[in-house]
This record gives structure tokens, C-alpha cells and sequence, in this order.
């Protein structure tokens, strides 16, 4: 709900940059819509539920994602790290009745005793505090600003390093556009940066090649799926367009790597976040005239991407792909116009 939050309750708006920074932190600077690794420049603090909502739509989405009756928009619950470009398309979808959505909240959910720690943490801090935090959160498109940036930050690394050498593992952006127009969240951890290495050394071909070649077949399995779906709400005169991709959205992420006999394997998992779009024709229940029917289909999935080299096979780039999906949650629905 809008109404002010109980005093001294860490929130949107009495809060601001601290909370930003502490959400920056917990969510590991990605956007929870895109999931690609953002500067901190450009992020914004997202409200999962928004807060202009109404209250008969806030009263249908706490009934629906189990939220307690004093939810609060501008809790730490209710808020999440996105970046801009994602911010600005999110206006313009449904979304707070979406399962995907109790997850968000739920992960949410589970960041906001660290979130409220971090602020109250930045409201005492101290001058090596208060400078890091500065430095971490500084405008790094400014050409003397990443200058300076590039120049002392690696002395803090090796300092971090001398303290806690597993602090110093960081995650390189990998993200990739799948068919020319559709983003893929890509990240790799020292590990993963290893398996790149080795997967192009020794087989010859690139994570994010391989990768696309089972994500576009996941896409289209899911495709197939849906359109059989439209399909059984007409009727069996009803003429169908070919369903069209409104919306998709993809992670990727490294979770095994290693060598069975002449087989090298990596297994990936992600998730898929996709809308489908379609229309038909089919005859009215008089038969006499044609009714429009327009078609809107939602999917959010997990998945799991197994590739595997035959290391005997001299030319063997790709490797064999296979895909599962582990959960999936479908939303379908036809109108009549």
C-alpha cells in the first residue's frame, strides 16, 4: 500500500541511495529481469509489486502470492535490482499475477534482513567504508571517473586478495543475443572461465555457439508445445497464424564440467521467460460468419542443457546437445473479438 511506512523501518524513499547500494550488493549487481551483470550507474531499484497498483489489485496479488496483510510496497520484500532498459519494457507488460512473480517476491523475500543490515550498516560506516562504497557505486561511463577506477582499484584487489583470496572471484558478462534479437544472460565464475577455455582450446568452439545451438531448440520445442495448446482451444475449422514471439528472455549458467573416458561433458541449467502471440479465424456457432480469435501465451521454465564432445572425433566443434525441462509453469489465454 502508498501510506508512509512506520518510523525508522528501512524503505523506498527515506532511504534511497543506501538502499540501492544494499540491493546492488545482495542481488550481485544483475538486473533480476534480464539477469545480465550492470554497472551500478545503470540499475534502478525496481518494485516487484508496482506501486501505483491499485488497491483492489493489491488486495487479488497478496491473495494470490500468499503475502501477509500488512505487505508493504516499499519493503525490502517488494523490491529488486533491475536495470533500465529492462525498467522501461516492464511498463508495458502484465505482470503481478504471474507466478514468476511469487518467486521474485520469495527471493526478495529471502534478501531483506541483509538488505535492512546494509543500510543501517552504511548509516554508521567508516571513511575506508563510506570511500569503497563510493568507488563501487561511482559513475564508470565518465571517462576520468573509470580512469581513476582502473588505476588504484587494482591495489584494493590485491589487498582483498592478501585477506581472503575467495573474495577475489568475480563473474565475466558472456551475455549473447540469440537470433538476432533475443538476450541471453551468460555469466562465468572462475570455474566457468576455465571450462570456456578448455571447451574452445580442445574442441574448438565457443560456450555461447554451443549454447545457442540448445537453446533454440528448447525455444522451439516450447513453441511446438504452445501453438498445439491454441490450437485445442478453436475449433477444428478454426485457421490458425504461425505464433509469433512477443517476448524472451534466457539464463545460462555452468553448473558441471569434466571428462567420462573419450567424452568431455558441461551441463549448464537456466531459465526461460518467454511470451507467444497468435490469432485465428474460425466460424461462428451459427455457421453463417467468421469470429476473430486473438491468442496470448506466457511460459516461465527451468531447464537443463547437456553437451557432450566425443574427443576420438577429430572435427567435432558443436558437440551433441540435449535439453530437459525440470519445471515449467504455462499461462494460455483465447479471446474472442
Amino acid at each position: 500500500m502508498t501510506r508512509r511506512l512506520p518510523r525508522g523501518e528501512v524503505g523506498y524513499g527515506r532511504d534511497g541511495p543506501k538502499l540501492h547500494t544494499a540491493l546492488f550488493e545482495v542481488w550481485d549487481g544483475r538486473c533480476h529481469s534480464c539477469w545480465q551483470s550492470k554497472l551500478f550507474i545503470d540499475t534502478q531499484v525496481d518494485h516487484i509489486i508496482p506501486r501505483g497498483i491499485s488497491d483492489a489489485d493489491l488486495r487479488e496479488a497478496i491473495r494470490r502470492h500468499g503475502l501477509p496483510a500488512d505487505f508493504h510496497v516499499d519493503r525490502p520484500r517488494n523490491l529488486a535490482l533491475i536495470c533500465g532498459d529492462c525498467n522501461r519494457k516492464k511498463s508495458n507488460r502484465v505482470f503481478p499475477q504471474a507466478r514468476s512473480y511469487t518467486e521474485l517476491l520469495d527471493t526478495a523475500l529471502k534478501h531483506e534482513r541483509e538488505v535492512i543490515r546494509l543500510v543501517r550498516q552504511q548509516a554508521t560506516a567508516n571513511a575506508v567504508a563510506k570511500s569503497l562504497t563510493r568507488a563501487a557505486t561511482a559513475n564508470l561511463h565518465d571517462d576520468r571517473t573509470r580512469d581513476a577506477f582502473l588505476q588504484h582499484a587494482p591495489a584494493v584487489v590485491r589487498s582483498l586478495a592478501l585477506l581472503d583470496e575467495d573474495k577475489v572471484d568475480f563473474l565475466a558478462d558472456r551475455s549473447f543475443v540469440l537470433d538476432e534479437q533475443w538476450p541471453v544472460s551468460l555469466s562465468l565464475d572462475a570455474c566457468g572461465r576455465t571450462v570456456q577455455t578448455i571447451v574452445e582450446k580442445i574442441c574448438g568452439s565457443t560456450l555461447t555457439d554451443v549454447a545457442s545451438d540448445g537453446l533454440t531448440d528448447l525455444v522451439s520445442r516450447i513453441k511446438d508445445d504452445v501453438e498445439a495448446a491454441f490450437h485445442q482451444k478453436g475449433s477444428e475449422d478454426a485457421s490458425w497464424t504461425p505464433v509469433d514471439i512477443n517476448y524472451l528472455a534466457l539464463t545460462v549458467a555452468i553448473t558441471n564440467f569434466g571428462r567420462h573416458g573419450d567424452h568431455l561433458k558441461v551441463d549448464f541449467k537456466g531459465t526461460c521467460d518467454v511470451e507467444f502471440i497468435a490469432a485465428a479465424a474460425q466460424s461462428n456457432k451459427w455457421g453463417d460468419d467468421l469470429v476473430q480469435l486473438d491468442a496470448w501465451g506466457s511460459v516461465d521454465c527451468e531447464f537443463a542443457l547437456y553437451v557432450t564432445w566425443n574427443l576420438t572425433v577429430g572435427d567435432n566443434p558443436y558437440g551433441r546437445v540435449t535439453h530437459t525441462i525440470t519445471n515449467s509453469y504455462n499461462s494460455l489465454e483465447v479471446s474472442r473479438s
